[in-house]
This record gives C-alpha cells, sequence and structure tokens, in this order.
C-alpha cells in the first residue's frame, strides 16, 4: 500500500538550486541529520531527510541493579517536488512533520512556505474520474452535519455499491464537511485498486500501478485547487 500526504509549498529558489543546497546537507552519522538526494531531472526532485533518535532508558536486571541503554531509532521523511506544480508530496508520513519542515525553513530561510490543503475529497474524486472512469465509492465519512436542534453529528456510510448515493440522500441539504472517501477504480489501467482519499490532502493506494497512480493523482489534486482559487 501507498501512503502519501500532499502540501502546499512555495520555493524561494529553482528545483535545480534546492538540489545543490540539499546536497550540501547531506546526512551522516556524526551529525545525526541530513538529506539524501534519491532523484533529481528537470521537472522532479525526490529526496528522504533522516534523523538520528536517541533516547536513555533504565533498565533493571534480576539483582536490582539498574543501568543505562541507548536505543537509536530513526527519523525519516521521504518527499517529492514538481516543476509544474506548488504540491509536495509526503510518502508514508510520519506522525510528526515538525522536524523535517523545520529543517527545511533552515536550508531554504526566508521565502519558503509550506502549509496543510483543505478540500472535498468528492471533488479530487471527480476530477480523477474524468481521466480514469467512474469509480465504485464504497465509504464515505462526513462531520460537522446540522441537526435539527442547533447541534453537530458525524456519520459514516458503507456500501458495495454506491455509498454517495446513500449519504447524499441521508444527509439531504444540511450543511456538512466531507472527511473521507474510499473507492474503488472502474479502470483496466488499474485493475482491482483500491483508494482512499481525506479533506487533507492524504491519500492510500492499494493495488496496480501505485507509482504511476500517484502522478494522477497529483496532476487532479492541482485542477482542484487551481478551480478553488477562481472561485
Amino acid at each position: 500500500m501507498l501512503k502519501a500526504k500532499w502540501l502546499y509549498s512555495e520555493l524561494p529558489v529553482s528545483l535545480s538550486e534546492l538540489a545543490t543546497l540539499l546536497s550540501g546537507e547531506q546526512y551522516n552519522d556524526k551529525k545525526g541529520y541530513g538529506f539524501k538526494l534519491q532523484e533529481f531531472n528537470s521537472g522532479q526532485l525526490s529526496c528522504q531527510y533522516t534523523e538520528k533518535l536517541e533516547t536513555v532508558s533504565i533498565v533493571t536486571d534480576p539483582f536490582g541493579i539498574e543501568s543505562e541503554q541507548v536505543v537509536v531509532s530513526y527519523y525519516t521523511c521521504k518527499f517529492s517536488l514538481f516543476a509544474d506544480s506548488h504540491l509536495m508530496c509526503v510518502f508514508d508520513p510520519p506522525r510528526s512533520l515538525r522536524k523535517f519542515i523545520a529543517k527545511l525553513h533552515e536550508v531554504l530561510g526566508f521565502g519558503f512556505v509550506l502549509a496543510d490543503i483543505t478540500i472535498n475529497p468528492f471533488d479530487w474524486v471527480d476530477s480523477l474520474a474524468n481521466e480514469l472512469g467512474k469509480p465504485i465509492i464504497t465509504h464515505v465519512a462526513s462531520s460537522g452535519i446540522r441537526t435539527d436542534n442547533d447541534g453537530l453529528a458525524k456519520i459514516s456510510v458503507s456500501s458495495r455499491k454506491d455509498s454517495r448515493k446513500d449519504f447524499n440522500e441521508m444527509v439531504s441539504n444540511r450543511r456538512h464537511s466531507i472527511d473521507t472517501v474510499k473507492f474503488k477504480l472502474n479502470s483496466e489501467r488499474f485493475p482491482d485498486t483500491v483508494c482512499e482519499m481525506t479533506k487533507s490532502g492524504s491519500c492510500k493506494i492499494n493495488g496496480y500501478g501505485n507509482s504511476e497512480l500517484i502522478q494522477y493523482f497529483r496532476v487532479h489534486l492541482d485542477q482542484v485547487l487551481k478551480r478553488m482559487q477562481e472561485v
């Protein structure tokens, strides 16, 4: 399964200049952090940030004698940037992006922007469907649904056929926010592929051709964001 999170980015330098900067901040075990450039061409830059983490734990043996034990772990963040897009893709994102973002700010300085995005996942699904065919919506999760007594509710609808239709009938015209949409692609190019999209720009792809399909996700997310800016 491929997991990814998309972020809005603005760079104060070109991809070529960024590649040079990141190459100058390569990881080594002595300093315990740094970048490793994995791919770079005129259209795309892929890199990994790694930070070595050491924690000390107290271990007590069967005789009651305590000793310190150093536990080493690694924080990693794989990401890609694209010459024709403001989107950054973070693959298998860690629980927190704080360390990664802070280090990029150190490298790039003033003018670097990296921010969360918020979209309607149905807009993303519909844009993708224009190219890959209408998908089968299997699950919809929503929150912020206004009730008759001015309260807020959450709802999840799952179905083997068309969860979107059932969801729309249940919500009707009430104000709401779509949190997550799960669907099966109805495409010969990507058979038996199950996907998930969220309002925060995260996605999961489980099936055939993940690396190719993630590019479709990026292109159509870009289109959705541009349409939002035009409104």
